[in-house]
């Protein structure tokens, strides 16, 4: 987990006191991108499976205006399955060392270009419309579509 953590540093990434191993990096002002590196034990093997989210401040400043007790993320995907590896089993220090490399290439190539798509409040409403009439061209996960969209056109 050290290891990946100090890679991710290296790209922008900085680690936050959370419950779960957190990495946040803020592309903007408005936006953030949280990665949780989805690292634990299983039957004697480490899993690596990250997923990566999005945050809009504006957005979640509304969302809390109106009380809004579900989710505040604009959108989430699991990398493994948006870059075609699977989870990732480690046993070894050589299957650590791919690991790390896949995850933070497959971060900086593939997590962070996607969610520059939508690093804006306007792209963000977008996304939401587009999701809702099913026209996404990404396939990332955005909860509650309708919901936010109404809490956006209302303040």
């Amino acid at each position: 987990m050290k290891r990946l953590v100090a890679t991710l540093e290296t790209i922008g990434f900085r680690s936050i006191k959370a419950r779960t191993p957190t990495m946040v990096m803020n592309l903007n002002d408005e936006t953030e991108v949280t990665l949780y590196p989805g690292v634990q034990r299983r039957a004697g093997s480490i899993l690596i499976d990250p997923v990566i989210v999005l945050y809009n401040t504006k957005l979640n400043a509304r969302l809390l205006r109106s009380c809004w007790k579900d989710s505040p993320r604009v959108c989430h995907f699991y990398l493994s399955m948006m870059c075609s590896w699977n989870r990732l089993y480690v046993n070894d220090e050589a299957e650590l060392d791919r690991a790390v490399h896949l995850v933070a290439g497959s971060v900086a190539e593939v997590g962070l270009p996607i969610m520059r798509e939508y690093d804006s409040f306007d792209k963000v409403r977008k996304l939401f419309e587009d999701d809702i009439a099913h026209k996404k061209r990404v396939p990332v996960a955005v909860l509650f579509a309708k919901e936010k969209l109404e809490r956006m056109r209302e303040h």
